[in-house]
């Protein structure tokens, strides 16, 4: 599959969400690809809303991305990628930039688009103890290009495999 049409299944949420902005607005910023599609006006706009709304982000539509806080930059980043109805969600380091409180936040958010989405969420974190209050199928550990361990997360956490490669 070529790259663009992997973008259509596959949607990518940066660690730093700074660097996905391109609309003067959070609202223009979502509709970005449905723009590029050349989408007829009034379902953009309804779908800017639904994924604004997904993302919990709706009440911030007018705002500058400057304006915004890192937790809603980074949903304003989420519901960019739900406007266009892909499979899979992509999250890159998503607690970075985030404090505990907001990052935890993040993770209760990120659940809560897996289980009413259905989609299939792919966090990639080293700061495990973040996100596994939330339920997780597995973890993948990876370390200078391989795969060390691809397991559910209480097998991964009964061994002493994170504590050897460094991963809280």
């Amino acid at each position: 599959m070529g790259i663009f049409r992997l973008s259509k299944r596959i949607g990518t949420v940066l660690q730093d969400p700074d660097a996905q902005f391109v609309g003067l607005t959070a609202g223009e910023d979502i509709a970005f690809a449905l723009e590029n599609d050349a989408v007829e006006n009034a379902e953009m706009k309804a779908r800017v809303r639904d994924a604004a709304a997904l993302a919990d982000i709706g009440h911030h539509l007018d705002k500058a991305p400057q304006d915004l806080s890192g937790g809603q930059k980074q949903r304003v980043s989420m519901a960019g990628v739900l406007v266009d109805d892909v499979d899979i969600l992509l999250f890159d380091e998503p607690l970075a930039n985030l404090d505990p409180a907001t990052g935890r936040m993040a993770v209760e958010l990120i659940d809560r688009l897996h289980n009413e989405t259905g989609k299939t969420v792919i966090v990639v974190e080293h700061r495990l103890e973040d996100v596994l209050h939330r339920p997780v199928d597995r973890l993948v550990v990876m370390a200078e290009g391989r795969i060390l361990a691809d397991a559910p997360p209480d097998e991964l956490l009964a061994s002493d495999l994170l504590g050897r490669t460094g991963l809280r």
